[in-house]
């Protein structure tokens, strides 16, 4: 069975209400580095590998036989060809010293943004609290955004980092030209991104603790990376928790719908008809929190409003490293009940409680507990953050010891 589609105002208000929580994750594809450069051949990652091939051919490290037989690898359209194709690249330009660095500077490093529309919605996405992930080599987002590279080659505190938001950077899980030990190419470099322990670790925390939304991603989806991940996203989370997102043109989505299953709860939205059509979409998209709605019967309808300012206190970075995992544990599971009452209950009921009434009879004295907190920093904090934030530990009990 296919992914759904599902309405984009319906997407867009589920991603706003995420990145009012600071649990918004943006991966970024090709599609994204094309649209800005003009679609320049090397913005494409079959582009790069067919100019790495006429590369080893110009200085003489490849005869024409071996470019015709590289080429058919690409041309195939068969991802582990491709790869292959990617890995001859790799090894022929590594044969000269220094030639892999600095074809990857005059190609990857030499994309220039023609077109920021789009480079400039998501730098402004990540300034309202969502992290930037791409696949993508070029500087095209993180010069959009003065944004900070974190590879995977940086270690697993680097990308702890900026999952929690701890610093204004975006995470290229591919690598970037500027470190070319980091770049994710060929045949040899995917296996070792691939049974990276802090890679995954940082991948499986996105997976389970926030609304992840893909932009641009044509092959890069079924790489052997997010394609262990999508496998284990199915077996594991199957359609638990919120969906993630895939955006696509409004004419491919039946056949982009096919590419997942169900279980991958990842739903699949329309941005419009054309490219052009994905920025105003993205800008549709702004820090909100879902309310109930007084004037509704049962109190279901939800409505939004801005997300409230952020308070001092960092909750997930506070709970993440408590060093006592098992009273951690022990708390989180104590506030399921509450969470499942406060869910559950009508509108009559929650009008009984004021937002702060429930939250200092209810959820003060355990997050405090939780995160260790002086009580005068969870001041300002509402029902609503407090309720997120309590969902977001109890889906985190599991990964508490990931990165430690």
């Amino acid at each position: 069975m296919p992914a759904a589609i599902i309405l984009p105002a319906n997407a867009a208000s589920a991603m706003s209400h995420a990145l009012g929580r600071q649990q918004l994750v943006i991966i970024c594809g090709t599609g994204v580095t094309a649209s800005a450069t003009g679609g320049v051949k090397t913005s494409s990652w079959k582009g790069l590998i067919e100019d790495g091939i006429r590369r080893a051919e110009a200085e003489g490290l490849r005869n024409a036989d071996w470019v015709a037989r590289a080429m058919g690898d690409v041309d195939s359209n068969i991802l582990t060809d491709m790869i292959v194709a990617a890995e001859k690249v790799t090894a022929a330009l590594q044969e000269q010293p220094g030639l892999f660095e600095k074809w990857l500077e005059e190609s990857v490093g030499s994309l220039k943004c023609k077109d920021p529309a789009l480079p400039n919605e998501l730098a402004r996405l990540a300034r309202d609290g969502a992290l930037l992930v791409t696949t993508n080599y070029d500087d095209i987002l993180a010069d959009a955004g003065a944004l900070k590279i974190v590879t995977e080659s940086d270690g697993g505190a680097e990308l702890r980092k900026a999952a929690k938001r701890l610093s204004a950077a975006i995470v290229h899980l591919h690598g970037h030209w500027k470190f070319p030990n980091s770049v994710v190419f060929g045949t040899s470099s995917y296996t070792r991104i691939a049974s990276s322990e802090s890679a995954k670790a940082f991948m499986t925390t996105l997976l389970y603790a926030e609304t992840i939304v893909f932009v641009g991603v044509g092959e890069g989806l079924c790489d052997p990376n997010f394609e262990g991940l999508r496998k284990w996203c199915a077996a594991i989370l199957g359609n638990t928790g919120d969906p993630h997102y895939r955006l696509a043109r409004e004419g491919e989505l039946a056949a982009i719908a096919a590419q997942h299953e169900a279980g991958e709860n990842i739903k699949v939205v329309s941005y419009g008809a054309d490219y052009k059509d994905l920025q105003p979409f993205l800008a549709s998209v702004s820090p909100s929190v879902p309310t109930r709605s007084a004037g509704v019967a049962g109190g279901q309808a939800l409505q939004s409003r801005a997300a409230p300012t952020p308070t001092p206190l960092s909750f997930a970075t506070r709970a993440k490293e408590t060093e006592d995992r098992v009273r951690l544990r022990a708390h989180i599971e104590a506030l399921a009940p509450v969470l499942t009452s406060l869910n559950a209950a009508s509108s009559d009921d929650q009008e009984r409680f004021s937002d702060a009434a429930v939250f200092e009879d209810v959820l003060r004295q355990p997050l405090e507990e939780i995160t260790r907190a002086d009580p005068s920093e969870l001041a300002g904090t509402d029902l609503s953050s407090a309720v997120a934030f309590a969902q977001r530990l109890r889906n985190l009990v599991s990964l508490v010891d990931i990165g430690t």
